[in-house]
């Protein structure tokens, strides 16, 4: 039996393509998109959700005003959470609180919602996907310290017993090497190493799929311009 995850960096439905000119004169998307600029997003989403058919779809920097057009017969089950500290000011100022990470599911999983320790961004979704494998994903910090942290957080949320994939937005501007370490450490593999952003010319991965080693996978990234990162898909047995 396949199970197939699809990973994506949504950009708030800004729109935006990754390049400098986007992110100098149209910043103002991420806080204020048009509704024309939300809609083709969506459309843009649910178009891939429905060549592809994941299992289980997995976005950061989702807002929650936006789900509702997401949902549908197929995709019932979902889960939403800003993605800030659960105590923390970001979580009440209004022009943050929308600011989530998500995922959506063609059947009930049972999760649950973890945080870093470190870092502004702090959620970690942690999903019981079928076949006893646990799903890990989060969108780690910019900064590259912080990551690392995170990165060793993350190494004790492993399953010790079973099998386990990490996937999200790593942001690992220095490059793969920065996961050396956690894959040194928990025996996991990637399963890309294509590049995922900026996504009009995409040169560097920073959205991947780590998986335990006696999982059989395969991921690949799609070509799209939904957002400033492409989409990941991964597909297991179980």
């Amino acid at each position: 039996m396949k199970y197939k995850i699809l990973s994506l960096n949504i950009g708030y439905f800004s729109g935006l393509n990754g390049s400098w000119a986007d992110y100098i004169f149209k910043s103002w998307r991420y806080f204020f998109p048009s509704k024309k600029i939300v809609e083709r997003s969506i459309k843009n989403l649910k178009k891939i959700i429905t060549e592809e058919k994941p299992d289980i779809v997995c976005l950061m920097e989702a807002r929650k005003s936006h789900m509702r057009h997401l949902l549908d017969g197929e995709y019932k089950f979902f889960d939403l959470e800003t993605k800030y500290s659960p105590n923390g000011i970001a979580k009440r100022l209004p022009i943050f609180r929308d600011h989530c990470d998500c995922f959506i599911s063609k059947g009930k999983v049972d999760f649950q919602k973890i945080s870093f320790k470190n870092g502004t961004k702090k959620l970690v979704y942690g999903i019981n996907i079928p076949g006893g494998t646990k799903l890990l994903f989060a969108h780690f910090a910019l900064g590259k310290r912080t990551r690392a942290v995170q990165f060793d957080e993350i190494k004790d949320l492993i399953k010790k017993d079973g099998e386990t994939i990490v996937g999200g937005d790593f942001n690992i501007f220095y490059g793969l090497q920065e996961v050396d370490n956690l894959i040194e450490k928990t025996g996991m593999k990637i399963m890309q190493k294509e590049p995922t952003f900026p996504a009009y010319n995409p040169k560097k991965a920073l959205d991947l799929f780590l998986v335990s080693k006696n999982i059989f996978a395969r991921s690949r990234v799609i070509k799209s311009d939904i957002s400033d990162h492409l989409p990941v898909i991964l597909e297991i047995d179980i």
